[in-house]
């Protein structure tokens, strides 16, 4: 029920994923760190709110992640033809780092997986790569 999103700082990189069956893994790539979070999920008004923390699992992700990394990469299941909703209510909220440019020219990913054959594997990766393109990633 989790989204994961990691951070890449100089020279590392973010890394979002939609979780909801899994663990996440660690990132390795040689010279640089990774630092995963996941997106909290999205209840309706009448379930109880999720702990600030997670009782497993990477933290959850901060605006302040995006903002540190050198680069990000984001994943999700699909839902739809779309990203899973936890992760688009996360980019919902980074508005403000599009207003002061915090994300411009940072190198971005998309990565999804789905258990069928034509399931939406394109459009989901599009739905991702829209708030990128937008916040000039």
């Amino acid at each position: 029920m989790t989204e994961i999103l990691s951070c890449i700082s100089a020279p590392a990189a973010a890394c979002a994923k939609w979780r909801s069956w899994s663990r996440a893994a660690s990132i390795r790539w040689p010279g640089a760190s990774a630092a995963v979070r996941t997106v909290p999920p999205v209840a309706p008004r009448t379930q109880v709110a999720e702990p600030p923390v997670p009782d497993e699992g990477a933290p959850y992700v901060e605006l302040a992640d995006l903002e540190q990394c050198a680069g990000m990469a984001l994943g999700s299941p699909t839902r739809f033809g779309n990203m899973a909703a936890p992760l688009k209510y996360f980019l919902d909220t980074t508005g403000v780092l599009w207003t002061k440019g915090s994300l411009v020219g940072k190198p971005a990913a998309v990565f999804t997986s789905t258990a069928s054959l034509h399931g939406g594997q394109e459009t989901t990766l599009t739905s991702m790569m829209l708030p990128l393109l937008h916040t000039a990633c």
